[in-house]
């Protein structure tokens, strides 16, 4: 389970503020999939560290393109509609190296159901927002969220894909 400090990376189906912030039940997100599940660093002293690993993977990957599939449905008791990515490659590539990159510095996966071979990139809908079949995902950036006390959900930073600095 998450906690207060821990992070999450996600790419926004629609560009949200840096600082924007919601609370963290599933209804509250924008439409959004997630490249990485929730980790915790070892010591807060490494947050250096994860921008740094952050700022290479923006640099070192292009933007690429996915589309929204069919509905299926996902959670314990399976009443989460979701759409899964119908073209899973680019994203597979793109959350196992950024996941060798977060095992280099020693991050801590608050569950391992969701990463590695487990991964499966979706977009979860929420009442009114949702997806169509065949609508095109551009992925152009990733954002970095943190769980700040009180279960609210913060954007810390965004990191656009293919930028050099």
């Amino acid at each position: 389970m998450a906690a207060p400090g821990d992070y999450i990376l996600v790419n926004f189906v629609d560009t949200q503020a840096i600082g924007l912030q919601f609370e963290r039940k599933r209804l509250s997100w924008p439409l959004h999939i997630t490249l990485m599940p929730w980790f915790c660093l070892q010591q807060k002293t490494d947050e250096p560290q994860l921008d740094q690993v952050l700022q290479g993977m923006s640099q070192e990957n292009l933007p690429f393109s996915l589309k929204a599939g069919g509905v299926e449905y996902f959670g314990a008791k399976a009443d989460v509609p979701v759409h899964v990515i119908e073209n899973q490659a680019p994203v597979q590539i793109f959350h196992k190296t950024l996941k060798a990159r977060l095992d280099d510095i020693g991050v801590i996966y608050r569950s391992e159901l969701y990463v590695d071979d487990n991964f499966v990139a979706h977009v979860t809908q929420h009442g009114d927002q949702k997806l169509h079949i065949g609508d095109l995902l551009n992925v152009v950036d990733f954002c970095l969220v943190k769980l700040q006390p009180e279960n609210i959900c913060r954007v810390v930073k965004r990191y656009s894909l293919g930028y050099n600095t």
